[in-house]
């Protein structure tokens, strides 16, 4: 049973590294918490600490007993530091803080000691583990972690040798961004965060301005980035406090773009010329300096002096790409055109030997109708 003079079960719970800019948080948040109340082995301050190192412990080692108190609990995700197996996290629990809780109102198989059916009698296991897992444990994936463990630490040697890895590319990475101009002397990428003043992950958000110093939309960067091969994210990154914070997005703006229609994951990139998203690259154990490097030529070359005032044409700039003799003369062949004539739904693939008109458009009948809901302005896209 829990002490009867546990005294509160308020819950902090805050990332040690942040998904949007990758600005890292002090793990000893649980000592400054406790030192106001102080505790002893049958009390807890008010506070309970829970630390999502998800994707921290990707990139750095977790010691967790170079801190006085430290936090009560530490979710961590195998995904996230080995890339496989998916679906399978850990829940660290500070021992001290096993006592204080409290005994589950429900239980499933493997839970408990004894129960009987006629009567509400139940004795639940002793060790936290087995009082917490519910059911049958994922033991496919957890045998597999083994091997993923074994995996890891004959290619890399350690966790700090990825993190001295990850710290260099990052390095690399966001002086490359920062070092893009236009021809005019603007710069192209606005990158957040990643100075002295704090302590920085790798994982670097951005957003691209033309020569002008106008945003570019980040859903276009992304879209030509997948047919680049190169891998980034775009949108607000399901943090949309830490979005509000670096994009300098104020609460009545948030409010209105939520008014019009707006919301998290659709296209809409850019309101009243302001980015409400960002960009993201994330590095890890795998990066090399030569990724980056692609990454820096992609943006260099799509949107150097980019107009986002100009036409269609204009805006790609493509009067100055450096684009090789070789390059113009590449023999291609058409194997198949499909059009889609509802956006977003099963395309139709024009028969071969079949022409089939351009318009200024662009293919004849492609998208020129759209799924709507009721009430709304927007068009509904192929995940809703």
């Amino acid at each position: 049973t829990a002490p009867t003079r546990c005294r509160g079960t308020s819950l902090l719970a805050y990332p040690a590294q942040c998904n949007f800019s990758g600005q890292r948080f002090p793990l000893n948040v649980a000592d400054t918490v406790s030192k106001p109340y102080g505790s002893t082995s049958d009390t807890h301050v008010p506070w309970w600490v829970l630390v999502d190192a998800a994707a921290y412990a990707a990139s750095s080692p977790l010691r967790l007993d170079a801190h006085g108190t430290g936090p009560d609990f530490v979710a961590m995700s195998m995904y996230k530091i080995f890339g496989a197996p998916t679906g399978l996290g850990a829940l660290l629990i500070r021992r001290s803080s096993v006592p204080f809780l409290r005994t589950k109102r429900y239980f499933g198989g493997g839970t408990i000691a004894g129960l009987t059916f006629d009567q509400p009698w139940q004795v639940y296991r002793s060790d936290i583990e087995a009082r917490l897992e519910d059911g049958t444990v994922n033991f496919h994936d957890i045998i597999s972690l083994h091997h993923a463990l074994d995996a890891h630490a004959s290619i890399y040697g350690s966790i700090d040798m990825v993190a001295r890895h990850a710290r260099a590319v990052t390095e690399y990475a966001v002086r490359e961004l920062r070092a893009l101009q236009h021809r005019n002397g603007r710069l192209v990428c606005e990158v957040y965060g990643h100075t002295g003043e704090s302590v920085f992950g790798p994982t670097v958000a951005f957003n691209m301005k033309d020569r002008a110093g106008r945003y570019i939309g980040y859903m276009e960067v992304e879209r030509l980035a997948v047919m680049a091969g190169i891998s980034l994210r775009a949108g607000r990154f399901c943090n949309p406090g830490a979005a509000q914070k670096w994009l300098c997005l104020s609460a009545q703006e948030l409010m209105k773009h939520a008014s019009l229609g707006y919301v998290c994951g659709d296209d809409h990139d850019l309101v009243d010329d302001k980015p409400v998203g960002a960009l993201r690259v994330s590095f890890g154990a795998m990066t090399s300096i030569e990724d980056i490097d692609q990454l820096v030529k992609f943006l260099l070359y799509q949107f150097r002096d980019y107009n986002m005032s100009g036409s269609a044409i204009s805006r790609l700039s493509i009067d100055t790409m450096e684009i090789s003799p070789t390059a113009l003369s590449v023999n291609a062949q058409v194997d198949k055109v499909i059009i889609y004539p509802v956006k977003s739904c099963h395309g139709w693939t024009v028969p071969s030997g079949t022409s089939w008109p351009v318009t200024r458009h662009g293919l004849k009948y492609d998208r020129v109708f759209v799924l709507m809901r009721e009430h709304s302005l927007l068009p509904m896209q192929q995940k809703q």
